[in-house]
């Protein structure tokens, strides 16, 4: 059962890439994860999380970040919303659809 965990896995993620190969940045760039616990949720703690990332990125020449977000990830979508990013396109995983965004640094 591991196996057949692991090549689902390694299929899906293999899928995903290939797919939002097509929303590559100029800075090419990629957001992969911001989590916060959740005692520290509504706290800005994402929001400043997210500054501080685009801010190193941007003192590096880094011009743009991609990130990908699933639609039904209200809290998330608001975050990277007013951070400035907006929707490029659309994706899937076998997880279903996500949202490709892009945002200056």
């Amino acid at each position: 059962i591991v196996w057949t965990h692991v090549a689902r896995l390694f299929a899906n993620k293999n899928a995903f890439a290939r797919s939002s190969g097509e929303f590559r940045t100029a800075g090419d760039a990629q957001l992969l994860n911001i989590a916060t616990a959740a005692s520290a949720r509504g706290q800005g703690v994402a929001s400043a999380l997210m500054r501080a990332g685009l801010r190193h990125l941007h003192e590096r020449g880094v011009p743009e970040l991609r990130l990908e977000v699933r639609p039904d990830n209200a809290p998330a979508l608001t975050v990277y919303t007013r951070a400035g990013f907006a929707e490029v396109g659309r994706t899937r995983d076998a997880g279903g659809e996500w949202i490709v965004m892009t945002g200056r640094t």
